[in-house]
């Protein structure tokens, strides 16, 4: 889950000039990948609780803003609905708008599913809204996966224009 490549983007610019870190969580920006940790599915009614573990934190303004995402949760309600809940806020799952697929073993996967809901950028810049990415999960399925921890910040993002253009001849300036 990428949780929001407009935030992300938004932390990391010209305007929040902050970091993301993750703690126990693999992948990187627009895909991040959050370990199973525990399970109430019903792999009969295809429907329950799974939690994963993992921490991502968006940081800018010099502090002002922090906003983490931590141990998610998914809720299957029915064949079409259910709930991901991470850092205090809840997004509906629009499972019906996601390509379902079922394992040999009963683990359900599912991808690009939509979520409802928004991130509220803060701090000293406003921020504004943005929509959170799509999810893609598998429950039924415990990982043994564990990762460790990874901070991307403005520096790192930061465009350096060349010594040179890449092409001298072939352009032409209108003033």
């Amino acid at each position: 889950w990428g949780v929001s490549s407009g935030f992300a983007a938004y932390t990391t610019g010209r305007i929040a000039k902050g970091s993301i870190s993750t703690s126990g969580v693999g992948g990187g920006a627009g895909g991040y990948v959050f370990p199973q940790s525990s399970s109430s599915w019903n792999a009969t009614t295809q429907t329950g609780t799974v939690q994963y573990s993992g921490v991502v934190t968006f940081t800018g303004h010099k502090g002002l803003m922090s906003e983490s995402f931590a141990n998610p949760v998914i809720t299957v309600t029915g064949p079409s609905s259910g709930t991901l809940t991470a850092g205090g806020r809840s997004f509906g799952l629009n499972l019906a708008a996601g390509s379902k697929s079922v394992g040999q073993n009963g683990e359900v996967t599912w991808s690009g599913v939509p979520l409802s809901g928004g991130i509220a950028g803060g701090g000293g810049g406003g921020g504004g809204a943005f929509g959170a990415d799509p999810i893609s999960f598998t429950v039924g399925a415990v990982s043994g996966a564990s990762f460790g921890s990874t901070t991307v910040d403005a520096k790192s993002t930061k465009r350096t224009a060349a010594d040179a253009p890449p092409v001298p001849t072939g352009i032409r300036i209108l003033t």
